[in-house]
């Protein structure tokens, strides 16, 4: 099995999607919002969650073992076409140099990130993320992938997901100078509505290309997989007496969808495989 270490976890969107392959598993994760917390205990209950990412020592990573893939989708408040996009070095969207903090004390083989599209929207900022993957030794190859048209559902949900690896000759995808790079994938994705599940389809959808998805996904008690979407969350949106409603609907705005995170971990046993 490949060892997971899940940084910004949330309610363990990528996590459920990397295990969902059968081939990883998750052996730590890090997050600090109280009711993303209770998410991840309730599901990993004999993971550790090593709480704020700022105070992870090398003494707690010590403590897990190996680790073969660090995995996050890092703060895009500050990035966001939502937000006031002070950058890449502002106070939450920064925290991404806390991630290649514990990259360095780590070194994994593998590095899977996630963000919102707006992340390519300028050059200074996707330079930054790949000119540190570059100084700590690894090697990154992104794209945009939009989950209706990966994986057939009814929203959009843009996302850039960045896989790198120390194998300099392993990622010969979307080479080039960051910028004319950073420019073509911001083409690929509009940019609008980025954060939300759009519930119109703005892609034609293709076929389901998961075949392993398990039609009972941990903690639930209905399949998820191809046919069974719901173009909006089903969490009583403007019904009042629904448990924890706001956090509910802040932890799936936040999350990455698992079957898209599913189909992106392709791209590490790709990689994997033919070492």
């Amino acid at each position: 099995m490949i060892s997971v270490l899940s940084l910004f976890s949330g309610i363990g969107g990528l996590d459920l999607g990397l295990e969902a392959t059968g081939r990883f598993r998750v052996i730590a994760q890090s997050e600090i919002d109280p009711y993303a917390c209770r998410v991840l205990k309730k599901h990993w209950p004999n993971v550790p969650n090593l709480g704020d990412i700022t105070k992870i020592t090398e003494e707690d990573l010590e403590q897990i073992g190996p680790v073969d893939v660090i995995c996050g989708g890092f703060p895009c408040q500050d990035l966001s076409n939502a937000g006031k996009q002070d950058g890449i070095n502002a106070s939450r969207s920064g925290l991404y140099f806390e991630l290649m903090r514990v990259v360095r004390l780590v070194r994994p083989k593998y590095i899977l990130l996630e963000n919102v599209p707006a992340l390519l929207s300028r050059a200074q900022w996707m330079g930054a993320v790949l000119g540190e993957l570059a100084s700590s030794g690894y090697d990154a190859k992104w794209d945009c992938v939009p989950a209706s048209a990966s994986v057939g559902a009814p929203h959009r949900r843009d996302r850039v997901f960045i896989v790198a690896d120390t194998n300099r000759t392993g990622c010969p995808q979307r080479r080039g100078t960051i910028a004319v790079q950073a420019q073509l994938a911001a083409a690929e994705c509009s940019g609008e509505a980025e954060d939300v599940a759009d519930a119109t389809i703005s892609h034609p959808a293709r076929p389901h290309d998961l075949r392993s998805w398990p039609t009972q996904p941990r903690g639930s008690g209905r399949g998820i997989g191809a046919g069974g979407w719901l173009p909006e969350p089903d969490v009583g949106r403007v019904a009042d007496g629904v448990s924890n409603r706001v956090d509910r609907l802040r932890g799936l705005g936040n999350a990455v969808v698992p079957q898209v995170a599913a189909v992106v971990a392709g791209w590490i046993l790709e990689m994997e495989d033919q070492k």
